[in-house]
């Protein structure tokens, strides 16, 4: 079953998500600090400045663990973030972005891991976990 976007919230109306841990809401909030993904219509409630590692770690932790590359392409077309390799410059490590971007990054790295689950296309390191969770 893949993450539908026209019906974003599960019983408790938090941002569902598949992955390797829960909601998209808890990963917002744990990797990047962000307590709610519905706009608020304020600029200092939608707008939030994140590095590109917490983006990493976000995005890698809504797949359940997807590669650099499909990551990047994430980050770059939901959120505008061109790379999320370190370059030691805060104008290049933190980026200002807003809820909408966020949840349709997390979104998209979900849908991400799902695409793979269906078609077969999973790291050697996925495979085991994945084997194990279908017995």
């Amino acid at each position: 079953m893949s993450f539908n976007p026209d019906q974003p919230r599960d019983s408790d109306g938090k941002w569902s998500g598949g992955g390797s841990g829960g909601s998209i809401e808890r990963i917002a909030s744990q990797h990047l600090g962000v307590d709610s993904l519905v706009p608020q219509g304020r600029d200092s409630a939608d707008f939030h400045t994140v590095s590109v590692t917490s983006v990493r770690a976000a995005l890698g932790d809504a797949a359940g663990g997807i590669s650099n590359r499909e990551a990047e392409k994430i980050a770059a077309k939901h959120l505008g973030i061109d790379s999320l390799t370190p370059q030691g410059r805060d104008s290049l490590d933190f980026h200002e972005v807003n809820v909408e971007g966020i949840r349709s990054a997390l979104t998209a790295a979900v849908q991400t891991r799902s695409d793979q689950r269906f078609s077969g296309r999973m790291t050697m390191r996925e495979a085991p976990r994945e084997v194990a969770r279908r017995r």
